[in-house]
């Protein structure tokens, strides 16, 4: 059984009544097992995804999706929807724990597409269209295209997605087809 650390710990406190920002509780550390992501990139990719669904961007409440970790088998299993504004920068201006990134990435989350990010924090792309054949997830009722498209992608590679939703502002973490949390930015 894994050694439970403090991996995701921002969202599923949130979930669980709230913490005070940059607090870490122990939610176990079997949701980042057997991936290459570091538990820091996961809390930084959830904390931006947190702020998106309570803020929403101009007003407006904004939907977007993160695929966190295994960046081959992303991006064997989806095409550049746009123009990838992360290219020609250098890793450390795409490092995703760099504060002065988040408020790009928030911007960012307004075009279609997903965001790509290395286990180790290097945002690799934004607009990415996931192609994965999604029959053989099952997602609840309600949830839509972006939902079933990360579902398809975690079944197939060893990447975590994190989705905001653009309805409701609840985030879904998947793994392996899964939705494996359902966390509330509230």
């Amino acid at each position: 059984m894994p050694t439970p650390g403090p991996i995701g710990a921002i969202g599923l406190a949130a979930a669980n009544g709230g913490v005070p920002a940059g607090e870490v509780a122990d939610t176990g550390g079997d949701l980042l097992a057997g991936t290459d992501i570091e538990p820091g990139v996961f809390d930084a990719v959830l904390r931006i995804a947190l702020e998106i669904a309570r803020e929403g961007r101009e007003g407006k409440p904004v939907g977007t999706a993160f695929l966190v970790g295994d960046v081959d088998g992303v991006l064997a299993y989806s095409t550049q929807f746009i123009l990838n504004p992360f290219k020609g920068h250098t890793a450390e201006e795409r490092r995703i724990t760099n504060e002065e990134l988040a408020e790009n990435i928030k911007e960012f989350a307004m075009l279609d597409g997903a965001f790509v990010i290395s286990g180790d924090g290097v945002v690799e792309a934004a607009g990415r269209y996931i192609t994965v054949d999604t029959s053989a997830v099952q997602i609840p009722a309600g949830l839509g295209s972006r939902h079933a498209s990360v579902a398809g992608i975690t079944l197939v590679t060893g990447t975590i997605g994190i989705v905001v939703s653009q309805s409701g502002g609840l985030i879904k973490i998947f793994r392996h087809g899964e939705i494996v949390r359902t966390v509330s930015p509230w």
